[in-house]
């Protein structure tokens, strides 16, 4: 008797689950069916001279920064027949990075939807589709289409996808290390997430796992960071022997076969500093900027509730430390504000990382996480209309660009503010 009811009690919780993941699998096909419909209407077709420069740079002129993706294009080019140094194959590499990370993006969906039942599930979906509304378009445009952004997002969530499930996490450690190889600026980010669910990891398990958790998150934020000390400051000694045949590999790359960005090699290859080359565009994000946060401002205002509410459950050290760490993770970002110019790119970032932040967090079942979850569905819920604008209101700005934040934005500046 005790053993049928064993078996009856496994059938059943088999049975719940099957019907889970068929549940999880229809909401996830219809979501893709809008993933569809955005790299339809927001697809150009082409790449920016800015993100096939970055191809030019390989470890054959040394140990330089961004020199993997270039290296590994060398590579190809050795083992298939035919010149493979070319803005074809590039555009090739763009469009199956850019399928592998639906493809990545979705199989995160799938985790963390599959980590909650009933009630917490219908409210990841929400979360789920509000993210999609930022990420589906973004790396299909001519400004975000082949560049190096789309590798790191795909190891970023590669990052998430082993930490919720916690199965391989050592392997966060490499991938995190090649993020940088491809580009520096993973250390702004993207490794910005990775690092706070290792610090919470840490912070909420004991024994061997809390040392397990606090060597990963130690040697992880060490590599990241020594290796992006070497690149910005120790990797341009042979600068001046190989600016000229990189320039020339760069050009070879464009579409037109001549244009390239020569803020990016002078940077990347002499170390020179671009902010002074780069002011027109500076201007250009201080006038748009502010306008563009007074149209974001819904987001604002309830990104800000949720963070003041999250915090002040945090009864203890140990729960203030989770709270700092996941509040301020975003801004490690500020850097890319203040020295660099793409607030389309650094925008993104921000409103992906608190997204999938609180996603992760209620995969983990981490209690303050659904409590303040609770009190902000139970208060958008109270003007009911408000919770699917908030999910459609957004779709009005996208896709985020790169130095332009969004097209919108650039329409609004000229009529009222007559920048041209």
């Amino acid at each position: 008797m005790d053993r049928r009811n064993g078996r009856n009690i496994m059938n059943d919780r088999t049975t719940i689950n099957e019907n889970k993941r068929k549940e999880v699998c229809r909401f996830l096909f219809l979501l893709a069916l809008f993933a569809a419909a955005c790299a339809f209407r927001y697809f150009d077709h082409a790449i920016n001279p800015q993100d096939t420069t970055a191809f030019a740079f390989s470890y054959r002129y040394g140990f330089i920064s961004r020199g993997l993706m270039g290296t590994l294009l060398e590579l190809f080019d050795g083992l298939i027949p035919g010149n493979q140094m070319t803005y074809d194959t590039i555009y090739l590499w763009s469009g199956v990075a850019t399928l592998f990370f639906f493809v990545c993006l979705f199989v995160f969906y799938y985790v963390v939807l599959m980590k909650r039942d009933g009630i917490w599930q219908t409210r990841q979906q929400y979360l789920v589709i509000l993210l999609s509304v930022f990420a589906f378009p973004m790396f299909v445009t001519e400004e975000n289409f082949g560049r190096l952004d789309v590798y790191l997002t795909i190891l970023m969530l590669l990052c998430m996808i082993l930490l919720v499930v916690q199965k391989a996490e050592w392997l966060v450690l490499p991938l995190c290390c090649v993020g940088v190889l491809i580009h520096q600026g993973f250390v702004f980010m993207n490794v910005n997430i990775v690092l706070v669910l290792l610090f919470y990891r840490l912070l909420t398990q004991e024994g061997a796992k809390k040392r397990y958790y606090l060597i990963l998150f130690v040697l992880t934020a060490a590599a990241v960071s020594g290796l992006f000390l070497y690149f910005e400051f120790f990797s341009h000694v042979n600068g001046p022997e190989i600016y000229d045949e990189v320039v020339a590999n760069a050009k070879a790359l464009a579409m037109d076969g001549k244009t390239y960005s020569t803020a990016l090699v002078n940077h990347e290859i002499l170390g020179e500093g671009v902010f002074m080359d780069e002011w027109f565009f500076h201007k250009i994000n201080y006038q748009e900027l502010p306008q563009f946060l007074v149209f974001f401002a819904p987001y604002i205002y309830i990104g800000v509730r949720y963070g003041r509410s999250y915090w002040k459950k945090a009864k203890n050290a140990k729960e203030k430390w989770i709270a700092a760490a996941v509040l301020l993770g975003a801004w490690t970002v500020l850097p890319e504000f203040i020295l660099k110019v793409d607030y389309g790119r650094y925008m993104y970032e921000i409103v992906f990382y608190y997204i999938a932040m609180v996603l992760c967090l209620m995969a983990m079942g981490d209690r303050y996480t659904e409590e303040t979850t609770e009190e902000m569905s139970t208060a958008i819920g109270k003007h009911m209309p408000a919770a699917l604008f908030l999910i459609v209101y957004p779709m009005i700005m996208m896709p985020f660009l790169d130095v332009v934040i969004s097209q919108l934005n650039v329409v609004l500046c000229r009529l009222f503010l007559g920048v041209s």
